[in-house]
């Protein structure tokens, strides 16, 4: 059996079980690195396009599930927060707090 699988979106990682018990979970390095991406490309055109917020808020909240101590929830209050403000509008500029809350995910990445 593998020592390192994904389940359900979730990197479950047994590499160091028969050593200490431990269990490593988290998302995987590819989704890691496409969020990263996908946050870049929203700093680089200062704008959260319509339709794809709420989805990538979602996607955002589920890898930073993993940080100890919750760290990316209060991160992601400004996102959230400008998706239910702005809903279905064409075009969302990006609120200062937004750009801080981006610039933030990437550095932690």
């Amino acid at each position: 059996m593998a020592a390192v699988f994904t389940l359900l979106g979730v990197e479950c990682d047994f590499s160091k079980f028969s050593e200490d018990g431990r269990v490593l979970l988290g998302i995987s390095r590819e989704r890691g690195e496409s969020i990263a991406n996908e946050t870049e490309a929203f700093l680089a055109a200062d704008a959260l396009p319509p339709g794809s917020t709420a989805k990538f808020a979602g996607r955002l909240a589920f890898a930073t599930s993993w940080a100890a101590g919750r760290l990316g929830r209060p991160v992601l209050r400004p996102i959230f927060d400008q998706t239910l403000r702005d809903g279905a509008r064409q075009f969302s500029p990006l609120l200062p707090s937004v750009r801080g809350a981006l610039a933030f995910l990437i550095e932690v990445k």
